[in-house]
């Protein structure tokens, strides 16, 4: 009897241990695949928020092999990263970019007023239990995939740039190459060259256009009574009269008239460098031509900029309106410019605009302000935070990220996501 107790306790050990063997393979499927589901899951995220990105961006998303550009690789690649961290190789990555408009084109949903964006990547994550030769597993790695699409309705935008040329835009950035005024240029350039491209395809009164208010200590302008420029001061005393002097500025004033086109009566004495207005045009070339040969000089006083561009914004026919102030350093007279956006300077271009209704399609208008810092703390300019909303404040090193700043900002307001 004694023996046979020992016989099936033998039995039931041999038992145990294969049961054991079985549910550590068990263990090993179970674990690894709950971390593939929830890797899916992460990767599914992941590329939603890229495409959401990558339609944000508006890339023209060119490459040789079809797999999207270097610049919507990197940023889809730079998501899957993030949300992934364990990663072990993305296997494949392409990004797709599909005007809608055109009759061949077959988007989700027979969308037709935009660009379509479609990503499709494959990942590879180094299993927690590879398995081997008696015991199960999920091998080496594991591959997961995904796909997510964005779409993007285009609306065009009237933008102008409130550019800073006074004397310290002659310097060079701390990251080097051209003097900030140089790069500034070669900014627009790339901007309007974005521009032009989605105007190829938009019937005249619907194009992207864009427009140019420069200032330093003044604007340089065409008075309503005149033919030809001149340096123009926008600001008012408290009599009711054209004022230099940044300390007889009168806000109350000043903000009544923001959108009067000024006459000679502003005229000062040449406040330096050699710039004018630009007017809201679709006529890229001959703008760039025109700020080609633009130079800075003087002080700075960003408050002349700004209303001097609302009143080119105010020519605008589009029912998107966007401002976009570009300053390399706080003003001269900082507390004249905190003083009227106190008083609502800001709010009043932007209730002003939004006010009105589009001449050509009759929708209300939607204006943003936004501030670029050139190589400088914006925090060190709060009138201009305060002026455009902490949400629209950007800081530029150098002018490549101007360049995708901009396009970010007037790209945001070009279309929206659906």
């Amino acid at each position: 009897m004694r023996n046979m107790k020992r016989k099936q306790q033998g039995v039931a050990g041999i038992i145990f241990v294969l049961l054991l063997l079985g549910m550590i393979g068990f263990l090993a499927l179970a674990t690894d695949g709950a971390r593939a589901l929830q890797t899916r899951a992460r990767l599914d995220n992941a590329s939603e928020v890229a495409s959401i990105a990558v339609a944000a961006l508006n890339d023209d998303n060119e490459s040789t092999d079809g797999s999207g550009s270097a610049v919507n690789q990197t940023l889809v690649s730079n998501y899957a990263k993030a949300y992934v961290p364990d990663i072990n190789n993305i296997n494949s990555l392409k990004i797709s970019k599909v005007d809608c408009s055109l009759d061949n084109s077959k988007c989700l949903d027979d969308f037709v007023d935009g660009y379509q964006y479609q990503i499709n990547i494959s990942t590879d994550q180094l299993s927690w239990f590879p398995g081997g030769d008696n015991q199960q597993g999920f091998g080496k790695t594991f591959t997961t995939a995904s796909q997510a699409i964005s779409q993007k309705v285009e609306s065009p935008v009237d933008t102008v740039i409130v550019a800073d040329f006074s004397g310290s835009m002659n310097n060079r950035p701390s990251s080097g190459g051209k003097a900030k005024y140089k790069q500034l240029q070669d900014v627009v350039q790339e901007v309007t060259d974005q521009l032009a491209t989605q105007n190829a395809n938009l019937a005249d009164e619907y194009k992207n256009k864009i427009g140019l208010a420069v200032y330093n200590t003044a604007t340089h302008s065409v008075p309503s009574d005149g033919q030809s420029y001149h340096s123009i001061v926008q600001t008012i005393n408290n009599n009711g009269h054209p004022t230099s002097s940044h300390s007889n500025v009168d806000a109350t004033n000043t903000i009544q008239h923001i959108f009067d086109v000024k006459n000679s009566s502003y005229e000062v004495s040449n406040s330096g460098g050699n710039f004018h207005d630009l007017q809201l045009t679709t006529d890229f070339n001959s703008f760039n031509s025109s700020l080609d040969s633009f130079y800075p000089s003087n002080g700075t006083a960003s408050y002349q900029g700004i209303i001097r561009g609302a009143q080119l914004l105010n020519t605008g026919t589009l029912s998107r309106r966007l401002m976009i102030i570009i300053s390399d350093g706080e003003d001269n007279y900082p507390s004249t410019t905190q003083n009227l956006v106190d008083n609502g300077m800001c709010d009043t271009i932007r209730d002003t605009l939004d006010s009105q209704t589009a001449t050509v399609n009759g929708q209300p208008v939607e204006t943003t302000l936004a501030f670029i810092g050139f190589d400088y703390d914006t925090s060190t300019n709060p009138a201009l935070t305060q002026c455009v909303g902490k949400n629209n404040v950007y800081e530029a090193k150098d002018g490549q990220q101007m360049v995708n700043q901009i396009l970010g900002i007037i790209n945001e307001e070009t279309g929206h996501l659906r």
